[in-house]
């Protein structure tokens, strides 16, 4: 997703009229699995990173609509839960720390 990225102000309001939300997770991940198809939505942060209000709402908004949405630390982790997504485990949270 886009909307994490730096942009101008400019930037910011058109993709906010084109439908961009605060708090949408970074990474969406689409894949056709053995059991058919899956998907997570993803939001990285780094080690010492927060949630803003908007983000931890949107996550557990979609969760109760039943999304798999997780919070992850770093690329070892957004890493990990596309493999347990492959592996077909449903978790809303990523307990594991990965040293990467």
């Amino acid at each position: 997703s886009p909307q994490g990225a730096a942009k101008s102000r400019f930037q910011a309001a058109a993709m906010h009229r084109a439908g961009a939300g605060a708090g949408w997770p970074d990474l969406d991940v689409r894949l056709v699995t053995p059991t058919g198809p899956a998907g997570v939505l993803l939001e990285i942060k780094v080690c010492k990173g927060r949630e803003s209000m908007e983000q931890k709402t949107r996550r557990l908004r979609l969760v109760e609509a039943g999304h798999d949405v997780r919070l992850v630390r770093g690329l070892g982790e957004a890493l990990l839960a596309v493999v347990r997504l492959l592996r077909g485990e449903k978790s809303q949270t990523t307990e594991q720390r990965v040293p990467f």
